[in-house]
């Protein structure tokens, strides 16, 4: 099993708060996330999905023609049917109820990221096929290269070959 800490966190991006890694740590337990490739993968993913682990509510949501099963939680979890699937998974009304979704923010990322297999893109550091199966064929560039960015600053930093003189800013790519 991997861990995370708030430092390791913070090397990977100063924008993550602190206070934050143990949730993060559920969520790579659940999504059985055992190598750094794996942990960075997911870490990667939800700093952009949650914008550093700050949002766990889609912005406008409430006015989706999808509402009210907006994206929730750290990977957004979206759509009646991903609902009710992962309710029925998770033994959870989130049908009736899908602002249960974030108080089993950890049980609904391991759900949605073993549903969809998405340690097989972890496993050969296929960022641009994870983040595709994740937002789908519409994804925008811009979008595909945060995402690798932070998954290739995440990889730096949980196998321990992450210098402090390198550079990762929200707007600079790292160094």
């Amino acid at each position: 099993m991997i861990t995370v800490t708030d430092d390791q966190l913070q090397a990977i991006s100063s924008s993550i708060p602190v206070g934050v890694a143990d949730e993060v740590n559920r969520c790579l337990v659940a999504a059985n996330c055992i190598t750094h490739l794996r942990a960075a993968m997911l870490i990667g993913q939800m700093v952009v999905e949650s914008n550093f682990f700050r949002a766990t509510v889609e912005i406008g949501g409430a006015r989706q023609r999808y509402a009210p099963f907006y994206g929730r939680g750290w990977l957004q979890l979206t759509w009646l049917k991903s609902y009710a699937a992962c309710g029925q998974a998770l033994g959870l009304d989130l049908v009736n109820n899908p602002d249960l979704v974030l108080s089993h923010n950890a049980d609904v990322v391991g759900w949605y990221w073993n549903t969809n297999n998405l340690n097989n893109y972890a496993d050969v550091g296929d960022a641009d096929g994870c983040s595709t199966r994740i937002n789908g064929p519409r994804i925008t560039p811009q979008s595909l290269a945060l995402r690798k960015k932070y998954y290739d600053r995440a990889c730096s930093v949980l196998s321990g070959t992450h210098t402090d003189d390198a550079t990762c800013t929200d707007s600079l790519p790292c160094s």
